[in-house]
């Protein structure tokens, strides 16, 4: 069994990851001017902002803190690289190519943020 301030530690790095992961995301992506891209634009469907991100967010840094206290760091890769793969389609549409463009920034900075936080806390629980 693990010692009690390991524990309160992991503990607390969970926190993070379910308290404060949005917070951090969201001041580096203001910070950068990255801006929200609109998912719906047309005259029948008003734009919409993209709000995924703050429930998946918490949910993938989760898990790759999990799996990697498990010693599974490939797992925890293979979550990382299935996330680029399933939202390849939608950031390759031929819709037009600015707001894509925003898109994937969008994304790439989002999920880059959101995963250096996961994996950071990781760092900090290494033996």
């Amino acid at each position: 069994a693990d010692d009690p301030e390991r524990l309160l530690l992991v503990a607390a790095l969970l926190g993070v990851q379910l308290a404060t992961g949005n917070l951090v995301v969201r001041l580096v992506l203001a910070a950068t001017s990255t801006a929200a891209p609109d998912i719906i634009d047309s005259p029948d469907h008003p734009p919409q902002e993209l709000k995924g991100g703050r429930l998946l967010g918490p949910m993938e840094r989760v898990l790759i803190l999990g799996l990697g206290l498990a010693g599974q760091v490939t797992a925890a890769s293979i979550v990382i690289a299935a996330k680029g793969l399933l939202r390849w389609p939608e950031l390759q549409s031929p819709g037009d190519q600015a707001k894509v463009h925003r898109l994937t920034e969008y994304f790439l900075v989002g999920s880059f943020v959101s995963w250096s936080l996961a994996l950071g806390s990781l760092a900090l629980v290494a033996r």
